[in-house]
């Protein structure tokens, strides 16, 4: 079966992800890390594009990006090939290094760059790698607090609209990472269960705003038939956009799969 083509729109922003194969690490030490920054500046040399953001972890990276008028993977995929081969050839591998293709989602919105952004950001703290992002190297976040050590490729204009005094008042950025870190929020450990779980929660406070609910509501009042509504709302969002299973969106509500999809047909006879 050929690979479905990416959709792709210039001048856009991307939420790229790539992963190990079979969950692998990519990144086995210090070396490794500050070899793939360099063939992104590599790159970004030869075909300029804003990167707002990135995060790498051991077996996974993100990366908030600007297109401009060539498709990602005239960028990225070079730095994976190139990569790849050197992860190989260093620790006498052979085979994929990367899973599949990178993974790309379209910026469709402010909100929705916002919430990668910091989605990204908190990636380390999430895993329990470090107590503080100050002190994780391999992130945008850590090369703002230490400008001197920045690469070129790396654009901190969204670090800016938060912090226009940069770092003479961290505050607002603190504030805003802060206000994802909600202890009673359940985030999966493995990625693509971090991803599903970012995306319906996105979805899920946007439905809100849009119905004026509160985000409890949507969680515990599923009586109610606005909430009821804004759930059924969710799962075929959840479904179009993110390719996201009713199972899946039903789980993140709490609910039963087959009380649920009663639910969503009841809504649909309607």
């Amino acid at each position: 079966m050929p690979r479905q083509k990416r959709f792709f729109l210039p001048g856009s922003i991307y939420h790229i992800i790539a992963r190990g194969n079979k969950k692998e690490k990519i990144f086995l030490e210090e070396k490794d890390y500050n070899f793939f920054l360099f063939l992104l500046q590599k790159n970004w040399e030869k075909k300029p594009l804003k990167i707002f953001a990135f995060t790498l972890m051991s077996n996974h990276f993100h990366i908030l990006a600007q297109a401009t008028d060539e498709p990602l993977s005239k960028y990225f995929q070079p730095v994976l090939t190139t990569y790849a081969i050197y992860f190989n050839r260093k620790y006498q591998k052979t085979g994929h290094v990367f899973e599949d293709r990178f993974k790309s989602y379209l910026i469709e919105s402010d909100d929705y760059l916002w919430e990668a952004f910091r989605y990204v950001l908190l990636n380390p703290l999430r895993a329990g790698l470090v107590l503080s992002l100050s002190s994780y190297p391999w992130s945008s976040f850590y090369y703002f607090l230490n400008p001197q050590k920045a690469l070129p490729f790396m654009d901190f204009s969204l670090f800016t609209q938060i912090c226009p005094n940069g770092l003479e008042d961290l505050q607002p950025i603190t504030n805003f990472l802060v206000e994802s870190l909600v202890k009673e929020e359940f985030w999966p450990e493995d990625l693509d269960g971090s991803i599903r779980y970012f995306h319906l929660q996105y979805l899920a406070k946007k439905i809100c705003s849009e119905l004026n609910l509160s985000y409890t509501e949507l969680l515990t009042d599923e009586y109610k038939r606005p909430v009821v509504n804004a759930q059924v709302e969710l799962a075929l969002r959840a479904k179009e956009q993110y390719n996201i299973e009713l199972k899946q969106t039903a789980e993140f509500l709490g609910k039963s799969y087959n009380s649920f999809l009663r639910t969503i047909r009841k809504n649909r006879k309607k």
